[in-house]
């Protein structure tokens, strides 16, 4: 007889969630053994306050799978996507360099790149501040003060740069850490990277995407 008493718990059913939701004793009996244990409560699954603090909690400091090395291939490859509600563009620079950015073009928020494709630089439509694909800012034009004189020089041109996001590739992936900390890429996937050493990962091709 299959009984699962053990893994709901019907004052879950249905509940809304409350104020205190983070309150540790909501969560006291997830961590019991046996016919004491209790699934998370149904608002884990629902609430956008939970959803959220798992974001910043463990999404942002931690290495994130964002995509696959070969939706940039070459040099001059670019390819945007939205990830945990930021606009990233992915760039594969002249030194064959995968580097990440905030699609967002630092003088008035503008993207500087839509959809995917090949390029020498990232362009802001709005007042054509231009971006090599190592983020660096190349040319502000009419960016003066009343007198004409250039607001950017030498001295401050690297504030205008592309926000980069911190990443490093494994296997064909391309991984993503929003909160710089001490653990490495290399860390994080630990054993992982020795044990699937054998699958050649990096060899492989994605050849269809579900999206649910």
């Amino acid at each position: 007889m299959t009984t699962y008493a053990s893994y709901a718990d019907p004052a879950n059913l249905g509940a809304r969630e409350p104020e205190d939701m983070f309150s540790p004793h909501h969560y006291a009996a997830v961590r019991g053994k046996g016919r004491e244990m209790r699934a998370l409560p149904l608002w884990c699954y629902t609430s956008e306050r939970f959803h959220q603090a798992e974001i910043d909690k463990i999404f942002l400091p931690s290495w994130n799978m964002l995509e696959r090395e070969e939706v940039v291939p070459n040099a001059g490859d670019f390819h945007c996507i939205t990830f945990l509600g930021a606009n990233l563009v992915i760039a594969r620079g002249t030194d064959d360099t995968v580097r990440v950015f905030a699609n967002t073009c630092p003088h008035r928020g503008a993207s500087v790149a839509e959809g995917s494709g090949n390029c020498k630089t990232l362009r802001c439509p709005y007042h054509f501040w231009a971006f090599g694909l190592d983020g660096r800012l190349i040319v502000a034009p009419n960016y003066t003060d009343p007198d004409g004189k250039p607001l950017i020089d030498e001295s401050n041109k690297e504030q205008f740069d592309l926000p980069e996001i911190e990443s490093g590739t494994w296997g064909g992936f391309i991984f993503v850490r929003f909160k710089q900390g001490a653990e490495t890429l290399e860390d994080h996937l630990g054993s992982f990277v020795e044990s699937f050493a054998s699958h050649k990962l990096e060899s492989m091709a994605c050849a269809r995407t579900v999206v649910y």
